[in-house]
């Protein structure tokens, strides 16, 4: 999902590659220095494999699999000892759908109940 200078939705969408996470084996933190605060948006509302995160020399593996549209992932900005030691993947409808038309809707109407189900699968 594209955002402004703040971070900010503005309703526009930037398709990523498949390997986008993978290319040529990179970490995720070599993927993009600053830290990402990023909204990851598909077009499925079915449960599915949002995204699969590996670390190859502990082999372990993260799989994350939901019936929402997409996910944020927040690896945390800044510097110093604990610079990028974690990383947060939270399934959700689009972010600021209600100002935008062309997002599915979040919008959940008197007497209407809404479930969401995430599954985290680790590996290794």
């Amino acid at each position: 999902m594209d955002v402004d200078e703040d971070l900010i939705p503005t309703g526009g969408l930037t398709k990523l590659g498949e390997d986008f996470f993978t290319e040529g084996g990179k970490l995720v933190k070599d993927l993009n220095p600053e830290g990402f605060d990023n909204f990851f948006m598909g077009d499925n509302t079915d449960m599915s494999l949002m995204v699969t995160i590996y670390h190859p020399p502990s082999g372990q593996k993260l799989e994350v699999w939901s019936d929402q549209v997409g996910f944020q992932m927040f690896t945390g900005p800044g510097n110093g000892d604990y610079y990028q030691q974690g990383i947060a993947l939270e399934a959700s409808g689009a972010v600021d759908a209600t100002n935008f038309p062309n997002f599915p809707s979040i919008t959940l109407q008197p007497g209407e109940t809404r479930t969401q189900t995430t599954i985290y699968k680790f590996f290794g």
